[in-house]
């Protein structure tokens, strides 16, 4: 009897099975697709709060700046000449809050 030799091929395709298939289903993209949708959609709305919070800052920093601005502007002035706050009569000037003599 002769013995059977088995010859090997290394350049031979890899043997696939029946029924399996390399790739993505359809529900998996689908669900990657969604998946990805949400993150996009958080990041988004992220961005745009954050756009708002640094524009009521800016704004916030321009009232801040103009306050400051004119308290240096009342600083230095002479305070004899500021007016007299308050309901009280000022004696060096007879007119009220009211614009009345």
């Amino acid at each position: 009897m002769k013995p059977l030799i088995y010859r090997s091929n290394v350049m031979s395709k890899p043997v696939r099975r029946r029924g399996i298939q390399d790739g993505f289903t359809l529900i998996e993209l689908m669900i990657a697709m969604a998946i990805l949708g949400i993150g996009m959609v958080a990041a988004v709305s992220m961005h745009f709060g954050t756009a708002r919070n640094n524009t009521n800052g800016n704004i916030i920093t321009q009232a801040n700046m103009l306050a400051k601005t004119q308290l240096e502007t009342l600083k230095s002035q002479n305070v004899g000449l500021l007016a007299a706050g308050g309901p009280y009569p000022d004696p060096n000037n007879p007119v009220n809050a009211e614009g009345q003599v």
